[in-house]
Order: structure tokens, then C-alpha cells, then sequence
């Protein structure tokens, strides 16, 4: 804590990075992560090998910042939980194996927490397409919906894992994430943090960069993801049929502001209405997935006794 950093001093921080078999792109996060303007001695990275089948362990051992723990059971807020077991930093980080931190994304991020009254923060995550002369349907959607940070922590107190800081005071108050979900673990984690009378803040400076999903299979894995996550946190499974059915409905119901922007991308007439299209693919994904939890859920209690 004596370190100094600019006018601050410059607290010890523990960057948390889940991976499972992803060894390439967790090796150019590490990278990113070695050259950062944080000064070297004050911070460590715990890479959290989520069971994977790759040799993860080769890739953080290559890394001079890094240190390599293993959980072995499998979603990524059980791996960021054994993290946080091995953190010794005042400070936590969280980003993911796929992202590539901007230089100084520790700096501005403990800077951030130690220069205003937040208690947790959120920085942009970036998403690039890896073809900008002819980007994919799927990679423009995802690179205009992912990751909205700012207003996810203005207006629902949460920011995505991919970039969030926090301290350690803040994450024992709260309490770990809850490893039950495969998705939606930031926002609920959020949401209790916010019930504890924590404040959330953006900081534009902490950026990391992210690859976009550039195909309809990986959008609809990750919309099914976090339907599953919402689905636990909201506690669908107690809702009426009319509820779910309203919300399946909405979800079928072109969302016309998303719409309004989709049709101003720069791209050709027949792209924009591709994006379209993919929207709605992703969306009724979604609202399948609610569905089909919840009558499956519906059903286990019909054959209770």
C-alpha cells in the first residue's frame, strides 16, 4: 500500500481470468496483462482452469505475472469464486480469457475505485469484428447489444465480469458469486451488491476489447446461457403460464429502438436486414429457453407427490 501511483498509492490488485479451453486467446490476455502501466510488483493474475481439456496450465506458467489454480467443477462463477480463494490483492479484477485489456486497465481501474465513492466498477468492453471490410451478420449484432456497460451500471447497478473492480471489503460484505449459474451471476451479484448500499460506477478509461461472436451458434449459446441464469435469479418456475407467456410474447414482438438502430449501421441495405433477422433469432431463443425450463419445471411439480 506504499507503492505510489500517480498521486495514489497504488493497493495490491488480483486479477481473476476463468478459462476453459481457450488457450490461445488466454495467452494474448496474458500478454496484454504483462504489459500493463500498473506498477509489476503490485499485482498478480490467478488464471482459474475451469476443467478444460486443454493445457491451460503450460499457458499461465508462460506468463511471468500469472499463478494457476483448477476448479474442477465446470461455470465460470465457480472458477471466479476459486480466484477470489486465492487472492491476496485489497483489490479484485475480473475480465475473461477472450478479452485483451487496454495498458492501463489496472491503473485506471484502482484508480477509479480510490478516486471516487464507488464500490464497484465497470469499465467498456470493446467489441471488435475480426473483419471490418465485410463484417458477419452475427458479429455486427453482437458488437451493437454486447456489453453495455454504461448503462448496465447506471441503470440496473451492474457491470459484466469481463471488466468489473471491486475491493476486498466490498466482495466479503456481498459475498461470493453464486456458482448455481452458468449466466446472469454479474447481474445478481450486482443487484445484491446494491441491496447492501453499494454504489456502482462506470470508468471509461479501464477498457478491454473483446472479440465478437461472429455466428448465430455462439449468439444462441449465449442466449440460452444467460436465459438459464435469468430463469434461476428471477425464480421464473414460480410464475404463472400468463407470465411467462406475456414475456415468450414480448420477446417474439420486433423491439423497435434496437430495430431504429440496426437500420443506421454502415453497412448495405440486405446486411442491415440480416442483422435483423439475427436479432430475432437470439430473442426467440431466449424466450424458448424460459419456456422450456419453466414447463419442464412445471412438470416436476405436477408428478410431485
Amino acid at each position: 500500500m506504499n507503492k505510489k501511483m500517480g498521486d495514489i498509492d497504488a493497493p495490491f490488485v488480483s486479477v481473476i481470468v476463468p478459462v476453459y479451453n481457450d488457450a490461445e486467446r488466454l495467452g494474448t490476455c496474458l500478454g496484454a496483462l504483462e504489459a500493463q502501466t500498473y506498477p509489476a510488483e503490485s499485482y498478480e493474475v490467478i488464471v482459474v482452469d475451469n476443467n478444460s481439456d486443454e493445457e491451460i496450465e503450460d499457458v499461465a506458467q508462460a506468463s511471468s505475472h500469472a499463478v494457476y489454480e483448477f476448479e474442477e467443477k465446470q461455470g465460470s462463477y465457480a472458477a471466479r469464486n476459486r480466484g477470489l480463494h486465492r487472492a491476496q490483492g485489497n483489490i479484485f479484477a475480473f475480465t475473461d480469457a477472450d478479452c485483451i485489456p487496454t495498458g492501463r486497465w489496472i491503473e485506471a481501474g484502482a484508480q477509479c475505485l480510490y478516486s471516487t465513492d464507488a464500490d464497484y466498477i465497470g469499465g467498456p468492453v470493446e467489441i471488435f469484428v475480426s473483419d471490418s471490410e465485410d463484417p458477419s451478420p452475427a458479429g455486427l449484432f453482437d458488437a451493437l447489444v454486447s456489453f453495455r456497460q454504461h448503462d448496465n451500471l447506471e441503470q440496473k447497478g451492474f457491470s459484466a465480469t469481463a471488466n468489473l473492480f471491486t475491493t476486498r471489503d466490498v466482495m466479503q460484505s456481498v459475498g461470493k458469486f453464486d456458482d448455481r449459474l452458468k449466466g446472469g451471476g454479474d447481474r445478481e451479484w450486482g443487484r445484491r451488491a446494491a441491496q447492501n448500499g453499494f454504489e456502482a460506477s462506470f470508468c471509461k478509461e479501464a477498457k478491454v476489447r473483446h472479440p465478437a461472436r461472429e455466428s448465430i451458434s455462439e449468439l444462441v449459446q449465449k442466449a440460452q446461457r444467460v436465459a438459464t441464469g435469468r430463469f434461476k435469479e428471477e425464480d421464473f418456475k414460480r410464475r404463472s403460464w400468463l407470465e411467462v407467456l406475456l414475456y415468450v410474447l414480448n420477446q417474439l414482438r420486433p423491439p423497435l429502438g434496437l430495430a431504429h438502430e440496426i437500420m443506421k449501421l454502415a453497412c448495405s441495405k440486405s446486411k442491415r436486414v440480416q442483422v435483423l433477422w439475427v436479432c430475432m433469432v437470439v430473442r426467440w431463443a431466449r424466450a424458448s429457453q424460459i419456456l422450456r425450463l419453466w414447463l419442464s419445471s412445471t412438470s416436476d411439480s405436477f408428478l410431485s407427490p
